[in-house]
């Protein structure tokens, strides 16, 4: 038998700003914008009695969690483990980068700010409109990366020429609390083992920032003068060409994937990558006929 229930406590805060109004109005020429920005957080105050963090989707090495105390949804992933200045620590007799026994939090899946635009310029019938937006301030999981990489088809496992080479930025410890920088020791089999069970191991590599910013949608319409329709019983007529998804830029490391779509429908938001398909761009042409 099953037994579905509600667990925890969320508390969520944000507030909305908008900003329109007509910024020119010149005889037959008008222009309208209305700029918008929200900002929405969602901490988990509780879950259960003794328990701090409940996994909504996880592989062991990374996953979707809600976490006492952050924002939800967060990412969590196995991470390279660092001395105080952010270097990465390696074992000295590989090359190879130590990771931290338990997963580390990487950063919410949701954005906590959104810019948005919404604009229409009239002319003489003529009416050019967009919508575009702008999220930041959130990560996600880039799977199309981590199979890549994995079948050793990605653009860092060639990055050294299939060559051992030192791990930039990389330290010894060579006591206590002590690090040196690692200007000599190599990792080994560069060639291939270390970009797929070494590299591609350590899950924190694929969390990208999942800042975009969109042209959700860019219409020019026009409608016939009122006097041609004055022995018609048509009332209104116009037609217009619409595009939408026009344009969407990315950060440089997101290389593989729009953030927004994500692999579930559930509360598992920030995970995507191979598992929809890709975005794509619509055209199309309205006729609107008012009787």
């Amino acid at each position: 038998t099953n037994f579905l229930t509600n667990i925890g406590e969320l508390k969520g805060t944000g507030f909305e700003l908008t900003i329109g109004g007509t910024i020119l109005n010149y005889r037959k020429l008008s222009w309208d914008m209305s700029l918008n920005y929200t900002t929405n957080t969602t901490e988990v105050i509780s879950i259960k009695e003794g328990l701090d963090e409940i996994a909504l989707r996880s592989t062991g090495q990374y996953g979707i969690y809600a976490v006492v105390g952050e924002a939800f949804p967060q990412i969590k992933a196995n991470t390279y483990v660092r001395d105080p200045q952010g270097r990465i620590v390696i074992d000295p007799k590989t090359g190879w980068p130590k990771t931290n026994a338990e997963l580390s939090n990487m950063g919410r899946t949701l954005p906590p700010h959104i810019f948005g635009l919404n604009t229409a310029l009239r002319l003489a019938g003529f009416t050019l409109s967009t919508t575009l937006d702008y999220r930041t301030g959130h990560v996600f999981y880039e799977q199309g990366s981590d199979a890549m990489e994995f079948t050793g088809r990605s653009m860092e496992s060639v990055s050294a020429n299939r060559q051992d080479f030192v791990i930039p930025n990389s330290v010894v410890e060579v006591s206590d609390g002590v690090f040196v920088e690692n200007t000599n020791i190599p990792i080994a089999n560069g060639r291939q083992s270390y970009w797929t069970d070494v590299y591609n191991d350590v899950k924190e590599n694929y969390v990208k920032d999942a800042t975009a910013f969109k042209i959700r949608e860019l219409a020019l319409s026009y409608t016939l003068p009122s006097g041609l329709l004055n022995r018609t019983p048509l009332q209104k007529v116009s037609v217009g060409f619409i595009a939408r998804n026009l344009f969407t830029l990315l950060p440089a490391e997101n290389a593989f994937s729009d953030p927004e779509f994500n692999n579930t429908n559930n509360n598992s938001v920030g995970i995507g990558g191979y598992f929809q398909s890709p975005p794509t761009r619509s055209f199309g042409v309205n006729l609107n006929i008012e009787f």
